[in-house]
């Protein structure tokens, strides 16, 4: 790693003073003179000047040498050279001058001899020095790196300023003074400044004028400390969007989280967005939900910004308990804060999970089983139940389904007899599950099938 590669334009290094792990060790870089437009890895070594760096954390581009939040002047021998230089310099002309006048004054040689030895030992006494410097400065550089290495992550958090950004689930009410954004903080030790707005969204106005984006440029009005010291920008929401009287569409939510993402960083432009397109417990999903959350997470994706983007948020609540069919209690809020805080410190929640949605119409009735991964979706019917049914007769069985279910093309579940043929099928590619019967149909209990399929998020339109 010694090649000094460019760190990424959407990578930010706030969070990198930290180290988990076995000891650094300095490497020099390639080529060895520092240069502002490049960035370099902690603890690079490189030569500006004659004198020696080492860099502390990533470094990126633009950065003077001079700015010890970033480099470490570890070897400094420009003046010292330069005395050696001068003192050999000196030396040489006085010999050269002997040497003109050797026969004229032989004990002027002699005088130059012994004030050459003199010299030298003053010269050895000088790399001595130096020699000592420089291993002080190893010592304190190793030190420091000690330091590092016992340092937590949670201990690097402490302190730091974030700014909240959100719904109903973040703004604290008189009934719940204490939701998602209090106990993120409480949890990384942050200094909370929450601007979120019950019933506002991504585009939704509440009523009042106050969407994300506009909570965050009254945030930059209002915050007591400057913009620059503030680590991390927290925007969570979006089922209010969804829920909006005027049902909106998606190139509205596309443009407004992609707008709202890049004023985020204009404002705050040494912090971490981290970004949650939508918390919810996951009923009542229909195809407008999906489009609307799809065009969350594709606007926050084409602003072009570094986020840290949860996507799954939608999930946490389900088999939790909420108070009025939407909002957590105040246990569900401390566990949801728990996943918010395991992705913000690089780790994740794990989404493997079995959902069963039952299926029932006109005499039909199953079990259909979804499992995710953070990548597919499984779908598999149980034993189906179904009455004496003509050859193309068409039954909806359900008018929704989970939202990380749905699906950008008809997907289907085929039913089988007790000689393996197919009687009908269960169709779905949005959120309705409709039963078609392929043959005339006896009443029983009948084989389900089951299908697999990536999940899906549509692209921008």
């Amino acid at each position: 790693m010694a090649d000094n590669q460019t760190p990424p334009a959407a990578t930010d290094y706030s969070g990198v003073r930290e180290y988990i792990g076995a000891r650094y060790v300095p490497v020099f870089a390639n080529p060895p003179e520092w240069d502002d437009t490049r960035g370099y890895e902690p603890l690079t070594i490189v030569l500006h000047q004659g004198n020696s760096f080492t860099s502390t954390q990533y470094v990126p581009t633009g950065i003077d040498i001079n700015n010890t939040e970033y480099w470490l002047e570890t070897g400094n021998w420009n003046a010292q050279i330069e005395a050696y230089r001068e003192e050999v310099l000196r030396f040489d002309g006085r010999i050269t001058q002997n040497a003109d006048d050797i026969k004229a004054n032989m004990a002027a040689i002699a005088d130059e001899a012994t004030a050459r030895a003199s010299a030298d030992t003053a010269l050895q006494q000088l790399i001595e020095s130096e020699e000592t410097a420089r291993q002080e400065a190893d010592n304190a550089l190793a030190l420091r790196l000690d330091n590092m290495e016992k340092a937590t992550t949670l201990e690097n958090m402490n302190g730091r300023h974030a700014v909240f950004i959100g719904d109903s689930f973040m703004a604290p009410s008189a009934s719940y003074p204490q939701k998602l954004a209090y106990f993120v903080s409480q949890l990384l030790g942050w200094t909370m400044h929450n601007y979120a707005v019950g019933g506002t969204g991504w585009y939704d106005e509440g009523g009042v004028g106050k969407n994300f984006l506009h909570q965050l440029e009254d945030s930059v009005t209002n915050i007591t400390v400057p913009a620059d010291q503030v680590s991390y920008v927290v925007i969570g929401g979006g089922f209010n969007d969804w829920n909006d009287p005027t049902p909106l569409n998606y190139n509205q939510l596309y443009s407004a989280a992609l707008n709202t993402v890049v004023k985020a960083h204009q404002l705050y432009q040494n912090a971490e967005i981290v970004c949650i397109p939508m918390m919810f417990r996951n009923y009542g999903v229909d195809t407008h939900m999906h489009d609307l959350y799809s065009a969350i997470v594709a606007g926050i994706n084409a602003s072009n910004t570094p986020v840290k983007l949860i996507t799954n948020a939608y999930m946490w609540q389900l088999a939790f308990k909420n108070v009025d069919g939407v909002h957590p209690t105040t246990e569900l809020y401390k566990i949801m804060a728990e996943y918010v805080c395991s992705w913000i410190l690089g780790g994740g929640v794990k989404v493997d999970r079995l959902y069963s949605q039952n299926l029932s119409g006109e005499g039909i009735s199953t079990t259909l089983n979804f499992f995710l991964t953070p990548t597919t979706v499984t779908a598999c019917l149980e034993a189906v139940v179904l009455p004496t049914m003509t050859a193309g007769r068409q039954v909806t069985v359900c008018s929704q389904v989970f939202l990380s279910c749905a699906a950008s093309s008809a997907k289907r579940l085929v039913v089988y007899n007790s000689s393996s043929e197919a009687v009908g099928q269960f169709i779905w590619s949005g959120s309705t599950i409709l039963f078609i019967s392929a043959t005339d149909i006896t009443a029983g209990t009948y084989a389900g099938g089951s299908i697999s399929y990536p999940l899906w998020v549509k692209s921008p339109q």
